[in-house]
């Protein structure tokens, strides 16, 4: 049997990532719980509103840096006009139904915090490095295991794919210079993340970064078009002032 048909309903969460930079966003509550959402949200600056009579001193200070809109009072519904996002972190388990219920109607994206039944949305634990993103979720069943599964990711995706992802972010830019056909390129691309290509970005070899990248695609000189472009990576203008003299 499928093991999608061994969840119930309300256990299926399609995987997805949403961009809500400059989207109006809402999280009612002020607690700790209301601080750690806030704290996942901020990152990605959406135009983020949190309505409760009082916060947290951590978010308030938030609001007095202008990372969000603090309102100073009980939830109203008026307070989901035009969002495209709600958190209910209430310590209101009435409040928060109600929430869940009126943004859904609206069809607001809503996330209950610890009530997935209640949730359109959950938010995964997140690994971050650079540009890879990795979301980790047990579909609401363990926060805790989800946690320390993102911990270990930290142990296999460590600094070497954070600079390896912006190498191929430059080469992405420059390689089309070069070579126009779009198929070849995706073959070059392939065969260079299945070299040994990440291991030298662990280790920053930044020379046999060089003759990897000119082996595979044919681009003389990559790394110095690719400091250019992250200029304020210091270690590798070190590591450049070596390979370069």
């Amino acid at each position: 049997m499928d093991n999608i048909q061994n969840f119930k309903k309300q256990d299926l969460f399609f995987p997805v990532f949403l961009r809500i930079y400059n989207e109006p966003c809402l999280v009612v509550g002020g607690g700790e719980v209301a601080l750690r959402k806030i704290k996942t949200l901020i990152p990605y600056k959406p135009k983020l509103t949190v309505v409760s009579p009082s916060v947290h001193e951590k978010i308030a200070n938030y609001s007095k840096k202008e990372k969000l809109i603090w309102i100073k009072r009980e939830f109203i519904l008026e307070d989901l006009e035009g969002k495209i996002l709600v958190i209910a972190a209430t310590n209101n388990v009435t409040l928060n139904q109600f929430i869940s219920k009126e943004a859904q109607e609206r069809n607001i994206l809503c996330n209950v915090v610890d009530q997935p039944n209640l949730c359109s949305f959950i938010i995964p634990s997140i690994y971050k490095k650079g540009r890879l993103t990795i979301a980790v979720s047990t579909g609401g069943t363990s926060p805790a295991l989800a946690k320390k599964i993102k911990e270990e990711l930290n142990q296999y995706y460590g600094d070497g794919y954070e600079l390896a992802l912006d190498i191929l972010h430059c080469l992405r830019m420059i390689l089309p210079q070069v070579e126009k056909d779009q198929p070849k390129r995706s073959l070059l691309y392939s065969k260079l993340v299945r070299s040994n290509f990440i291991d030298l970005c662990k280790a920053q070899d930044f020379q046999k970064i060089e003759e990897k990248i000119f082996e595979i695609c044919g681009l003389r000189e990559f790394l110095a078009r690719f400091y250019s472009e992250i200029s304020n990576r210091r270690p590798i203008k070190n590591q450049m002032d070596k390979t370069t003299d």
